[in-house]
């Protein structure tokens, strides 16, 4: 996760994340970016983290969403973070997620 939150710096991203009811501490599952900087963060995840014996890659494994705000209560898309290596996002998207369960 080091390398994920090293990144999302980088980038210009943010965590996000929740409070686990009953810990004392924040969990955070994912990072939001502009744009152009998620697509960057796609490739170098599919460089960086490709599938092993044990696990998917790390892009087949997130689950991306674009939305029309850093503040919307809704995506405007979801797909995979493979999807973000060569599929168009909505004209009007302002950020995108990555997530992982």
């Amino acid at each position: 996760m080091s390398w994920l939150v090293r990144q999302a710096g980088l980038l210009g991203g943010q965590l996000v994340g929740g409070l686990a009811p009953g810990r004392a501490y924040v969990r955070f599952d994912g990072v939001q970016l502009p744009p152009e900087p998620a697509r960057i963060l796609a490739r170098r995840m599919a460089a960086e983290w490709p599938a092993t014996a044990e696990a998917a890659d790390a892009l087949t494994a997130a689950v991306a969403e674009a939305w029309t705000s850093w503040t919307a209560r809704q995506p405007s898309w979801t797909g995979t973070g493979i999807d973000l290596l060569s599929g168009a996002l909505p004209p009007d998207t302002a950020c995108v997620g990555f997530w992982w369960d």
